[in-house]
């Protein structure tokens, strides 16, 4: 597989993993809740292993994540430095999501003024991520 796809692949994983809700701490948890946390960690797993598969295949891979920069997006390409286009803008809104991968404080690129343009601030952004 090219570093191109898998850092595509590792970008959307990461993506999916960002929006799953945190496990409460095991000293607060019953037997029961860590069941279900574990039930659900497993079904993430299933479904992130799908995607992956997925994505090897050579097929696309919509976001999971809601609101109206990733409404109809899916990521089909390898995004890279000079790639332009709505993708980027929900790529950028994911990262944003974050303040250890945001790609900017504020001004350009920072959360509520994402581009549509890939340029030096989403890949080093893209590289905390990872």
């Amino acid at each position: 597989m090219s570093t191109k796809k898998i850092l595509s692949a590792i970008t959307t994983l990461a993506v999916v993993v960002m929006m799953v809700a945190p496990i409460a701490p095991v000293g607060a948890a019953t037997a029961d809740e860590l069941a279900k946390s574990i039930a659900d960690a497993t079904a993430l797993l299933n479904s992130l292993n799908q995607q992956l598969g997925t994505m090897q295949s050579g097929a696309t891979v919509t976001p999971v994540v809601s609101g109206s920069a990733c409404a109809g997006i899916t990521f089909s390409r390898n995004l890279t430095i000079g790639s332009k286009g709505n993708d980027v803008k929900c790529l950028q809104t994911i990262l944003n999501k974050s303040a250890d991968t945001q790609v900017a404080a504020s001004g350009v690129g920072s959360y509520g003024n994402e581009t549509t343009y890939f340029g030096g601030l989403t890949k080093i952004a893209v590289v905390k991520y990872q």
